[in-house]
């Protein structure tokens, strides 16, 4: 399986060794510097995640940051059938927020992520286990207001 307009050999994010058998990324965008190191962090805070809170998903995932809101997916040709788990980043959005920020681009891994291997649906639920997994391993004193301003049920906690 491609992915139509990935660029090839493009400065990226380094997959934690402990995510290679989980994660594939491909991208049809060039990512900016302050992008691949969010995204970079972001992975690696899941790999410790992973280590400490096993997923209860044994998926193997495509992380796609796409330039805009579409993306094409091309089969080999040779396949009866596909699945793969696509976790699809639409970079012109963090961009739109704030090109130079490291916090929506590490914000939108994890919570993906979250989304994915731990098998946690709910936004709100999810937000509050990214904020569990950024106060363990990145910010203690962070907090849901700072990382997830204006979201609307900030008050439900997530619970292990």
């Amino acid at each position: 399986m491609r992915i139509r307009g990935a660029v090839d050999g493009i400065d990226g994010p380094e997959i934690p060794s402990s995510l290679a058998d989980r994660i594939d990324i491909r991208s049809t965008v060039e990512l900016l510097p302050n992008e691949i190191m969010a995204i970079g962090v972001g992975l690696n805070v899941m790999a410790k995640s992973f280590e400490t809170e096993p997923p209860v998903i044994r998926n193997k995932a495509l992380l796609l940051f796409i330039p805009g809101s579409r993306y094409s997916v091309e089969l080999d040709g040779d396949e009866m059938g596909a699945t793969k788990t696509f976790l699809v980043f639409p970079v012109h959005m963090w961009r739109k927020l704030n090109p130079d920020d490291t916090l929506v681009p590490y914000l939108a891994v994890v919570e993906e992520m979250c989304h994915c291997f731990y098998g946690i649906a709910d936004e709100t639920e999810v937000k509050h286990k990214v904020l569990d997994i950024t106060n363990k391993y990145v910010d203690a004193d962070a907090k849901f207001e700072n990382l997830f301003p204006g979201w609307k049920d900030a008050s439900v906690s997530y619970s292990a």
